[in-house]
C-alpha cells in the first residue's frame, strides 16, 4: 500500500509518496494549486499531476490515503470541490483535505496537536486537537486581513507615503520589490486592471527594514504579532485546546534570520511553546497520510530527495 502527501500554494505543490515502511519513494513538484489565485481550472490539474507523477516514481499501486493540505481549501464549499476532484482523478481508499495551515502542525509536535503559524507569502493560521477537531483561520480573518505580514507591509508603505503614517524606509523598499516609481505604482501593480506580477511576499523586507531601525517597521510587526496571537487563542478555544498550547512556525518568513517577529508573538502569547517547523509542510502531510491512512509508522526516510525540490524557486 501507497501513501500519499501533497503540499498545495501559490508558489509550488509537493507531492510526496511512500510504503508503511516511511521510506519516500516517489516525488515530483508541480505549479500553483491554489483555487483563488490559480489560471481558472488549473489548480486541481496541478496537484493531480503532481499525485500522479509521485505515485508512479514511486513503483505505482493502491493508495490507502491520500491527504492534501493546500492553500485554497478554505471554506466548506472549496474542500468539498477539491475533494471530489481529487477522488475522482486520484484514486485512493481514502482521501482527505485540509486547509495547509492543518498539515502544517505535523512539522512540529509528532502528534499533531496544537497550533500552526505558517508565515509565507501568505499567513496561515491554524489549530488541532488529539481528537481530530481543526480549526483554521482563512477568510474570517477578511476583510482586512491584519494577520498578513504581506499586506500590512503594502499599506503601511502606502499610508507612509501619503502622510497618514511616519515617515518610513518601507515605500522606496515596497515600490522596489514591485518595479515601480513608488509605493502607490506598487499598489497600482497589485490592485489594477493590468496584467498583475506574481503575488510578492514582503515579510522578509518588512523584518529586513525592520532590523535596520525603522520604526514604523517594528510597530507594524509588534501589531501582526498581536493580531496573529489572538486568532491563535480563537482557534485554540475551538478545538478545546488549553493555554499555553504549542505553536508550530513554519513557511518561508520563519527561516528569516530576525527573532522581531517570533519575539512580538512570544511576547503576545506568553507561555506559548514555539517549535520551528522541523520538516517540510509536505512531510507533515505525508505523516497524517500515514495516520489517516492506520499505519503506526511516524518516521520519513526522505534521503532520495533531491536537495532543491523544496526551493521557493524551481529547480
Amino acid at each position: 500500500m501507497l501513501y500519499l502527501g501533497v503540499d498545495g500554494g501559490n508558489t509550488k505543490t509537493i507531492a510526496l509518496v511512500c510504503a508503511d515502511d516511511g521510506r519516500i519513494a516517489g516525488h515530483a513538484r508541480t505549479g500553483n494549486s491554489d483555487v483563488y489565485s490559480a489560471v481558472p481550472g488549473t489548480a486541481v490539474e496541478e496537484i493531480a499531476r503532481g499525485a500522479t507523477a509521485a505515485i508512479a516514481a514511486a513503483g505505482g499501486g493502491e493508495v490507502a490515503c491520500a491527504y492534501y493540505s493546500l492553500a485554497g481549501a478554505d471554506w466548506p464549499v472549496d474542500i468539498a470541490y477539491y475533494a471530489d476532484e481529487l477522488a475522482r482523478r486520484v484514486p485512493a481508499a481514502r482521501t482527505i483535505v485540509v486547509n495547509d495551515a492543518i498539515g502544517a502542525i505535523r512539522c512540529g509536535p509528532a502528534d499533531g496537536v496544537g497550533c500552526s503559524f505558517v508565515c509565507g507569502t501568505g499567513t496561515a493560521l491554524g489549530a488541532r486537537a488529539a481528537d481530530g477537531r481543526h480549526w483554521h483561520v482563512s477568510w474570517l480573518a477578511a476583510p482586512f486581513f491584519t494577520i498578513d505580514l504581506t499586506r500590512t507591509t503594502l499599506d503601511a508603505a502606502v499610508r507612509s507615503e501619503l502622510g497618514l503614517m511616519p515617515p518610513s524606509a518601507l515605500p522606496a523598499r515596497v515600490a522596489a520589490a514591485y518595479g515601480a516609481v513608488d509605493a502607490a505604482g506598487a499598489m497600482e501593480r497589485v490592485t489594477g486592471r493590468a496584467p498583475r506580477p506574481p503575488r510578492a511576499s514582503l515579510g522578509g523586507l518588512l523584518l529586513d527594514v525592520a532590523e535596520e531601525g525603522d520604526e514604523l517597521a517594528r510597530e507594524r510587526i509588534a501589531f501582526v504579532a498581536r493580531e496573529n496571537a489572538a486568532y491563535l487563542r480563537a482557534g485554540a478555544r475551538a478545538c478545546g485546546l488549553g493555554e499555553p498550547t504549542p505553536v508550530t512556525l513554519a513557511g518561508g518568513v520563519m527561516r528569516h534570520r530576525s527573532t522581531l517577529l517570533l519575539d512580538a508573538l512570544a511576547g503576545a502569547l506568553p507561555g506559548c511553546e514555539f517549535i520551528r517547523a522541523r520538516r517540510e509542510p509536505a512531510h507533515g502531510a505525508l505523516l497524517a497520510a500515514l495516520h489517516e491512512g492506520g499505519c503506526g509508522v511516524m518516521e520519513l526516510d526522505d534521503s532520495a530527495l533531491p536537495g532543491d525540490l523544496f526551493a521557493t524557486t524551481a529547480p
